[in-house]
């Protein structure tokens, strides 16, 4: 993944979210930069999430490595968290979204 991009990130998932009302995806760089993606901004199958980036979004991290986490909160307000997972955002040479 690069800043400045509009990567789609898929994650797999061992338990079905469709049901959950609440879904969070948390990204978080080395720094300060975060992103919480709420679940009308995610799609979800009962399988897997996605969700695609947008250049601004990619352009708020600092290159470097990226922690995400799910969580999400059931309709009985039981709430279960993933893992972390990372990935590696590279830097590009000119920073600025581009048209």
């Amino acid at each position: 993944m690069r800043r400045g991009t509009t990567p789609a990130i898929t994650i797999q998932t061992d338990t079905d979210l469709t049901g959950y009302p609440t879904v969070v995806l948390t990204i978080r760089d080395k720094g300060t930069g975060s992103l919480d993606l709420n679940k009308t901004d995610l799609s979800i199958t009962s399988e897997e999430i996605t969700v695609t980036l947008t250049q601004a979004q990619t352009l708020a991290f600092t290159a470097g490595d990226l922690r995400f986490q799910l969580r999400a909160v059931d309709s009985g307000g039981n709430a279960i968290a993933s893992n972390y997972m990372y990935a590696r955002l590279d830097d590009v040479l000119k920073d600025g979204a581009i048209t």
